[in-house]
């Protein structure tokens, strides 16, 4: 079945007599490399899922997945880098003798550094895969290359070198802790590049004066997200106080 050959039912709202709302629905079909939503199911489909049996791959029928098919069947290897299948894409690809380890990030909801992909490859070859990409890997290759999707935030890469130039992270516009560990420190900072532009990056110190570690991780290339200054609303818990006290006449 192609994409086209699927219907597309729209859900039916139907009302009655006493204002009761009613919706009827077409269980539809997800891609099972995305999940993005492909139709309506089939009846086949469905007699496969009501005997709990695997479903068949449908990912050709998806704009986003098929050109992975298509590199399949050339030879290539797939895999998608998610939070459960992240250990055993690193399994896989150190049986294949392809150098991986986590990618970390600053991560603003949790307010802390956390694994957010695999960087795999190292020097000039390596790349980051995050989770929600597609890592490929040719036959004739022995780096592994992923699919990537676009960049939701504008962000620019700096070498360590340039960063040097421009004396970051000593000389900033602003500069906090977010995270700390027993021998170092994770800090971000703001800071003004020469197009002008003000960047935010992360970074980290050691905790003690006999303690090393790389500023920028061990990144040959760091990522620094554009930000600009704007007014905030904070939320805070204040004591509330005593009501004055009514005198009353006699």
């Amino acid at each position: 079945m192609t994409a086209t050959e699927r219907t597309h039912t729209p859900d039916v709202i139907t009302v009655d007599d006493d204002g009761r709302k009613t919706t009827t629905i077409k269980v539809k079909r997800c891609c099972n490399g995305c999940g993005q939503y492909l139709g309506d199911v089939t009846d086949a489909e469905m007699e496969r899922a009501i005997a709990g049996a695997p479903q068949d791959d449908v990912r050709a029928e998806c704009d986003h997945c098929q050109p992975l098919v298509a590199l399949e069947a050339a030879g290539c290897k797939t895999w998608r880098v998610t939070e459960r299948s992240i250990s055993r894409v690193d399994f896989e690809l150190d049986r294949l003798d392809v150098y991986a380890k986590g990618y970390w990030d600053w991560d603003e909801t949790r307010r802390k550094t956390v694994v957010v992909g695999l960087r795999v490859g190292t020097g000039e070859t390596r790349v980051v895969a995050r989770f929600g990409d597609w890592l490929v890997r040719h036959p004739e290759a022995t780096p592994a290359h992923h699919h990537r999707k676009e960049p939701t935030m504008t962000s620019r890469l700096f070498t360590p070198e340039q960063l040097e130039e421009l004396d970051v992270p000593y000389t900033t516009l602003h500069d906090e802790q977010v995270d700390s560990r027993r021998w170092t420190a994770t800090r971000r900072c703001v800071f003004r590049a020469e197009d002008g532009k003000t960047y935010r990056v992360t970074y980290q110190q050691p905790l003690t004066e006999q303690q090393e570690c790389d500023l920028w991780f061990g990144e040959e290339q760091v990522k620094a997200f554009e930000v600009e200054q704007q007014p905030v609303t904070v939320m805070q818990w204040k004591r509330v106080a005593a009501p004055a006290a009514v005198e009353t006449g006699e």
